[in-house]
């Protein structure tokens, strides 16, 4: 019966098939992809031709800068072709052959518009891809990605990607991971702030736990077991935020060092306020660094 299921998302007609089952502990990921300078290019049309993969189906249209790419039916093969207007205005879009027609301009890249879905370990939520067209010559449409902003599902920062186009090779510009937009650049501030109130409320209550339960004995004053968890947490986050992200791509890397180093910092600032033995701030800074972190993990499935 399964088999039977599979066929029939795979055979039927590409144009009634977008849905797609997302695998277990994955996420599915928001891709929009354009082209934002094809008006700078007045007697080209720039089209996407669309083809199902049993070969029966197909469809063109004409590309507009400001709305993203699609292609439908995740399998469904996408292509991105130049013609000249005036000879497009004297056929159907539909009737030209776009890989055999000597008149059409083939493109250098191969652009993927599918976002598709990642597993939950990956924190990638969304993804905007940008190009440009850099040039036309020898029946070849030049394009290159001039620009990518990530977002994350995890409380780390958006991330922009710049890109310049030179000598037939695209290299890279700039990176920097807040957005140069200034309304977003008050939503990540506003996202911040909501984390570092959250990790402080978390990690402080960890401590007031532990110190008047477990370790009550020690008879530390409530005020200095508050102070230590705000100074942790304002001494941490912003670090983990904003230092670490540019020196390490990996999410896996990231999360690791990152966290071993905010425990390691926040236990030295324990051990200070507190007085304590090394071995209880260890396991202590430990269990509450972990505790908002999977809060964290919980609040953003």
């Amino acid at each position: 019966m399964k088999n039977i299921f599979l066929a029939y998302l795979f055979l039927v007609p590409w144009q009634h098939v977008f849905a797609d089952i997302i695998p277990e502990n994955s996420h599915s990921v928001d891709k929009c992809v354009k082209i934002i300078n094809t008006n700078d290019f007045p007697s080209i049309s720039i089209v996407a031709y669309i083809k199902h993969p049993s070969g029966n189906d197909s469809r063109a249209f004409i590309i507009d800068a400001n709305t993203c790419l699609e292609k439908g039916y995740k399998f469904n093969s996408f292509q991105i072709f130049g013609l000249a207007k005036s000879y497009l205005a004297t056929k159907s879009i539909d009737s030209i052959d776009w890989e055999k027609d000597k008149n059409v301009l083939h493109v250098n890249i191969n652009i993927e518009p599918y976002g598709g879905y990642l597993d939950n370990l990956n924190s990638v939520s969304s993804i905007e891809e940008y190009y440009q067209i850099h040039e036309i010559s020898n029946n070849i449409l030049t394009l290159y990605k001039c620009k990518e902003i990530t977002k994350f599902n995890n409380g780390r920062p958006i991330s922009i990607q710049t890109f310049g186009y030179k000598s037939g090779k695209v290299i890279k510009l700039k990176e920097y991971k807040i957005d140069d937009q200034s309304s977003k650049n008050k939503h990540s501030t506003l996202d911040f702030l909501r984390a570092l109130f959250m990790t402080i409320f978390i990690e402080t209550s960890v401590l007031l736990v532990f110190f008047k339960t477990r370790y009550k004995n020690l008879k530390i004053k409530t005020k200095l077991i508050v102070g230590s968890g705000i100074l942790a947490s304002f001494s941490t986050l912003p670090y983990l935020w904003y230092i670490l992200p540019i020196f390490f791509s990996s999410t896996w890397v990231y999360i690791s060092i990152g966290e071993i180093t905010v425990a390691l910092i926040e236990t030295l600032i324990i051990v200070s306020m507190l007085k304590i033995d090394i071995k209880k701030a260890v396991l202590v800074s430990l269990i509450a660094n972990l505790t908002s972190f999977l809060v964290g993990l919980l609040l953003n499935v």
